[in-house]
């Protein structure tokens, strides 16, 4: 019929089902999400990351820009994360800025970057098959060099160190364990005097 539009055309009810399905589909996209992540470095608890997956599919795939996220762990637990350690980006529904020094700030119910609201938690691997001693039923505590455990204040606190042996020290007083000996107070342990009750002064008792 002359004048007629012969063209097809996609009925109103598929085309707001379509839409429907788009608008969600990039509300999800937009969401922050689990990745996994490498360590690249480390400043105090914040580390440098490098996204550990592939962006774009296998067809055109890019690389993500390293980012710099806060650890996952508290002011009372520092965590000497090392380049190379592997982990994941867990995501936070509200800005973390004002709480991580990163940004500063409140949280507030504005949406962020789905990159934005990450934190990094350490993932172990198969690779890791034992802590010191060997011991799988016991807890390792440990770091590239040693271990301090220590009340807030300092006032008693117990150092592994390893290049100079392990330190007690006591409000105000050390038992150092080193390499050439045992020191109290900075004074060699078998090179010490006291007084003698009879007079004089004796040295450290000795084995026969």
């Amino acid at each position: 019929m002359a004048g007629s539009d012969n063209r097809l055309k996609t009925p109103v009810a598929a085309s707001l089902n379509q839409l429907a399905r788009q608008r969600a589909s990039d509300g999800i996209q937009s969401l922050p999400k689990g990745i996994p992540a490498q360590v690249v470095s480390r400043t105090n608890q914040i580390v440098t990351v490098a996204f550990q997956m592939q962006v774009g599919g296998t067809g055109a795939p890019f690389t993500l820009v390293q980012a710099d996220y806060p650890i996952s762990t508290s002011a009372l637990d520092w965590l000497p994360i090392n380049k190379g350690t592997n982990g994941l980006l867990l995501p936070s529904d509200f800005y973390l800025g004002g709480i991580s020094g990163q940004g500063g700030g409140t949280a507030d119910y504005s949406q962020r970057g789905n990159l934005a609201t990450l934190v990094f938690h350490p993932v172990t691997s198969t690779s890791q098959t034992s802590p010191p001693g060997g011991d799988t039923d016991k807890r390792g505590v440990y770091g590239p060099n040693g271990v301090v455990v220590s009340d807030v204040g300092g006032a008693c606190a117990l150092t592994c160190d390893k290049t100079s042996g392990g330190t007690w020290t006591f409000n105000g007083h050390t038992i150092e364990l080193a390499s050439d000996g045992i020191y109290l107070d900075g004074i060699k342990w078998d090179s010490h005097t006291h007084d003698d009750p009879q007079g004089g002064t004796v040295g450290p008792p000795h084995n026969p």
